[in-house]
Formats: C-alpha cells, sequence, structure tokens
C-alpha cells in the first residue's frame, strides 16, 4: 500500500519520519523526489535485504560515473571530504554520506530515533542518524552503487553550501562526542 504523508515541518528528516508513522511493511526505503537516483534502481536494493546482504544499506553515487550536471565540483570535493571524516567516525568506509537512497529493516527505525535524539536533532536531513544508528547499534551496513543524474524535479536545497557543510561538521562532531568516545 502506499501512503502520501506529509511532514510536520520543513525537510527530509520531518517527511521520513512522517512517512515511518505510517509505515507497515519490514523493508523501508527512501528515495530522494528529485529522482537524481531514479526508482529503477531500488530492486537491487530490495533484493540484498531479502538476501539479508545487510540490515542497513545506502547508496553510493561514487562506484558509477555521474551524469554530466548532475554534481557540482565542489559538491563531489565535498562528498568525498565527508566520507573521509565519517568513515573515522563511523570505523568503517563509507564512500558517500550523502547519497539519500537508504533502505532498513523498518524494525530498527526506534534505533535510528534514538540517536537523532542523543545527538540533539542536529541533523536536519535525517541522513546521519539512521547511518550513525546502523554502525552504533552494530547492524550490518554495506553500500550499494547508483546512477546518479541531473535533479529532475524541484530545486536543491543545498545552495547554502558553507552553512549545510558547517551542519554537518556539527552533526560529525556530535556523534565523535557523542557515539564514539562514550559508547
Amino acid at each position: 500500500n502506499i501512503v502520501l504523508a506529509q511532514g510536520k515541518g520543513l525537510g527530509k528528516g520531518e517527511a521520513v519520519r512522517a512517512g515511518m508513522i505510517h509505515a507497515t511493511g519490514d523493508i523501508c526505503m527512501i528515495l530522494d523526489a528529485d529522482l537524481t537516483v531514479i526508482p529503477e534502481d531500488l530492486p537491487q536494493f530490495y533484493d540484498a535485504m531479502k538476501l539479508r546482504y545487510a540490515d542497513f544499506l545506502h547508496g553510493t553515487r561514487i562506484i558509477y560515473p555521474k551524469e554530466r550536471g548532475s554534481m557540482g565540483f565542489l559538491n563531489t570535493i565535498g562528498n568525498i571530504g565527508f566520507a573521509i571524516i565519517f568513515s573515522y567516525v563511523l570505523e568503517q568506509r563509507t564512500t558517500d554520506t550523502l547519497c539519500g537512497t537508504k533502505v532498513y529493516w523498518r524494525r530498527d527505525w526506534p534505533l535510528f530515533e534514538e540517536v537523532r535524539e542523543r545527538l540533539g536533532r542536529t541533523d536536519i536531513w535525517g541522513d546521519y542518524n539512521i547511518i550513525f544508528g546502523a554502525t552504533h547499534f552494530g547492524l550490518k551496513v554495506a553500500q550499494l552503487p547508483v546512477r546518479y543524474f541531473e535533479r529532475l524535479e524541484g530545486k536543491t536545497k543545498m545552495v547554502r553550501r558553507l552553512r549545510n557543510a558547517g551542519v554537518m561538521m556539527k552533526v560529525a562532531c556530535y556523534a565523535l562526542w557523542r557515539i564514539k568516545f562514550f559508547k
């Protein structure tokens, strides 16, 4: 069943939380509405979950060549930088923390929300709460490559690069302090 749920506030994190209230299936999938990753890539995630390849899967846009114009140079550099930082915090290699495509078991959602509370709700996108939650609680985490295309819908909300980078660094520092050092 498909249910359209409106989040309480602005942003992806609120939209995902609103969707989780209505989720009834075992496997939950997040696909960003801008369609930079196409729905046709989701079956590989579903199959990997059904085969118990991982408890949490997140997409990586770094493996396959990207469509021209899909990701600017500064965004690419930022993604690589944050992948290095988050790999240290998570104690496992990650190549792309900002890919919106994420798949997990519904039963694990309360763990992600617990991490959200521990991090002080600093992650306005919700992606890092899920990534840190999966890692912190020992879930089997894996990345799957996705094809990345130029935005088909809407306009990017990531126009304030320095401000957003500051928020991401704040989340990383909180996670380092509250999750990695004080488990």
